[in-house]
């Protein structure tokens, strides 16, 4: 079996070119090591423990962010002494898979959804520091709010509010976008390095940065080993970005029709019960989007703090594949994995999302989430394009807003 116990990961996002070999190595095919973390290489930390003799549970962690691993399987004596674990993210279509012996793993990070995308993975047992386990006095506090700047000067440039938390070499936060945020990040500072880092099943995040003066940032980002650009940032309490009222418009001011089946087969219809002269809220997603399931929780809490309001919630869903058979697999997946009691509607795959009946609703989907609130006569009162979901200082004021919205539209289809 597997050591219980806190264990450190590493996902190599490196050019294969550019790794020099090491003899650190378990392994012919994976040439990194454990020494302090070379750039590009994303360190992440997970939790094996025992339900039982027999059961374990695998937990990973990104700062106070805690995602259980709901299905793995375990075989041991695969090669001598050797056993090998999968981890499954089915939902993202990813799973690890390692050899296992001796308080080290050694591996791959598989991405299936995508053709022949597979990240070196190692982790050892015991190992608590992320990026190194002796850093320097920090140069600068860079706690608080930066006004951010990715992929400066090119065509794909986009602004963002980098919020840290820094406690004299440890560092947590995350960016906010004007379609999401890039939730929970977790790392540390050093000297005038910064490193910042998170793995979810479904995102790689590497953030790798230079303190240049106490209010100028540069860096790098990767998200896995497909994308990789330069951000920088300016030391900036009063940032801010488009409000996400002001992103995305309704195609009309007419009453919208709206009609489908769910993935369980049920019919759905603004004009009839349980919909007709009732508030309801669109929630536009995909089950690949992190940020999506941020959404799904916020939606659950709101649906059980109000269960005795006139508001129905529907979730429409546009999913990476263009297989409709494997889209609904992995949706049925979501709703029974997330307890969700409202209807998903499948919309498409993602590539024809602007081309979907059901979207014809706004002038274009810019985000994942997008929630779209609708009168009970069937107009759009309210889009609020994407999440700043919990990691973010963001989230109390999105729940208000939101929640104010809905009590309002409510109160005037009373009135």
């Amino acid at each position: 079996m597997i050591a219980p116990g806190l264990w450190r990961g590493q996902l190599d996002l490196r050019d294969p070119d550019d790794i020099p070999p090491h003899p650190d190595h378990t392994g012919p095919e994976t040439e990194f090591d454990f020494s302090p973390t070379p750039e590009g290489v994303l360190p992440f930390h997970f939790e094996v423990e025992y339900i039982d003799a027999d059961t374990m549970a695998f937990t990973l962690i990104n700062g106070e962010e805690r995602i259980p691993v709901r299905k793995y399987q375990f075989t041991p004596n695969v090669e001598g002494e050797k056993g090998e674990i999968i981890l499954y993210f089915p939902i993202y279509d990813t799973r690890i898979v390692a050899k296992v012996q001796a308080g080290v793993m050694e591996g791959y990070w598989y991405v299936d959804h995508r053709r022949n995308y597979r990240v070196p993975f190692k982790a050892r047992l015991g190992e608590k520091y992320r990026f190194t386990n002796s850093p320097k006095d920090p140069d600068e506090n860079i706690s608080g709010s930066w006004a951010t700047t990715f992929s400066t000067g090119t065509e794909e440039e986009y602004p963002a509010i980098g919020e840290f938390h820094q406690t004299g070499t440890q560092l947590t936060g995350t960016f906010l976008t004007e379609t999401g945020d890039y939730r929970y990040l977790d790392g540390s500072v050093s000297g005038e390095d910064i490193f910042l880092s998170s793995f979810n099943g479904a995102t790689a995040y590497l953030f790798e940065a230079k303190i240049m003066s106490p209010d100028q940032i540069m860096g790098v980002f990767y998200s896995g080993t497909h994308f990789h650009t330069t951000w920088e940032a300016q030391r900036n309490q009063e940032s801010y970005l488009k409000s996400p009222d002001q992103i995305t418009r309704p195609a009309q001011s007419d009453p919208i029709e709206f009609a489908g089946r769910s993935i369980t087969g049920d019919r759905i219809d603004f004009d009839e019960p349980p919909y007709q002269n009732k508030v309801k809220i669109i929630e536009i997603m995909g089950s690949w989007c992190p940020n999506c399931h941020d959404a799904t929780e916020f939606l659950k809490s709101w649906k059980k703090d109000h269960a005795d309001l006139p508001v129905e919630i529907i979730s429409l869903a546009f999913e990476r594949y263009e297989d409709e058979a494997k889209s609904l697999e992995v949706l049925d997946q979501y709703r029974e994995e997330n307890e969700i009691s409202w209807p998903i509607i499948y919309g498409g795959p993602l590539s024809k999302v602007q081309d979907s009946p059901f979207t014809g609703m706004v002038d274009e989907v810019k985000a994942y989430p997008t929630f779209i609130v609708v009168d009970a006569q069937n107009r759009i009162q309210y889009i609020h394009t994407g999440i700043s979901g919990p990691a973010t200082s963001a989230y109390e004021a999105f729940k208000t807003k939101m929640d104010k919205v809905i009590q309002e539209t409510i109160r005037e289809a009373e009135s």
